[in-house]
């Protein structure tokens, strides 16, 4: 995740090996989802998500990240301050 911290706008960045679709999350410090983006397609390689943080609290986030859904085992989690 680029840029962390973030004011409005940060980016997430995955190496896909093959065609799918990317789901994130964002959720705050209580484990409330505040956010979701996607699906998004996503092509084999490198890819770049937008992630919209302008209406984001001062605070620390998680992230999930999951590639084509139930159907990968690819799942992780990344942290993100937004609104600094």
């Amino acid at each position: 995740v680029y840029p962390n911290p973030a004011v409005n706008r940060a980016f997430l960045f995955f190496n896909a090996t093959e065609p799918g679709t990317a789901t994130i999350r964002i959720f705050d410090v209580v484990g409330r989802c505040v956010g979701t983006i996607g699906p998004v397609s996503a092509i084999p390689g490198l890819n770049k998500i937008d992630l919209d943080v302008s209406h984001l609290k001062k605070s620390m986030y998680k992230l999930t990240f999951e590639f084509n859904g139930e159907n990968e085992q690819i799942r992780e989690t990344k942290s993100i301050i937004a609104g600094w």
